[in-house]
């Protein structure tokens, strides 16, 4: 059955009326509901904020890594013949280069204040009679992080 408002119920129920619940939220409801989602927030926000640093950690971490795997794979693109001549192999057995600037980018640059530092050596692995001999191919790749020096390395065993 459907109701409809009338006036004269409405002033001889006046009491009655007004104290039906409508099904809603009052202010010191939601207020309290607010306070509430607000702690909540509050309590799971250094987890967020350790996440983010941690995964910022990693993403450096794992770009220095991807710059060493870089050098690692243009060093074995090159011919033999090069690592005689170029880095001396035919006389020495083992090589380590200078020092090479490499920004975020990955590209090799002169500029001393470049995020990465990269090192590379090549070794020949003693005790072996075949020819041509395996090498030993290593980069490290330094850098700063929040003020702190950290390196990541590359390492793998080459034969022509």
């Amino acid at each position: 059955m459907v109701r409809f408002f009338n006036k004269n119920n409405y002033t001889r129920n006046k009491s009655s009326y007004l104290n039906q619940s409508t099904g809603g939220f009052t202010l010191i409801e939601l207020l309290i509901s607010m306070v509430i989602v607000s702690i909540s927030f509050m309590a799971i926000l250094p987890l967020l904020w350790n996440t983010i640093n941690v995964n910022k950690t990693m993403s450096v971490g794992a770009k220095a890594k991807d710059v060493a795997v870089q050098k690692v794979e243009e060093l074995m693109s090159l011919p033999r013949d090069t690592y005689d001549t170029t880095y001396g192999l035919a006389t020495n057995t083992s090589y380590t280069s200078p020092v090479e600037y490499v920004t975020e980018k990955g590209e090799v640059t002169t500029a001393t204040t470049a995020m990465f530092q990269r090192t590379f050596s090549i070794n020949q692995v003693p005790g072996l009679t075949s020819d041509p001999k395996p090498v030993v191919l290593t980069c490290v790749v330094k850098y700063i992080y929040k003020g702190e020096s950290r390196s990541r390395s590359f390492s793998t065993m080459w034969s022509f």
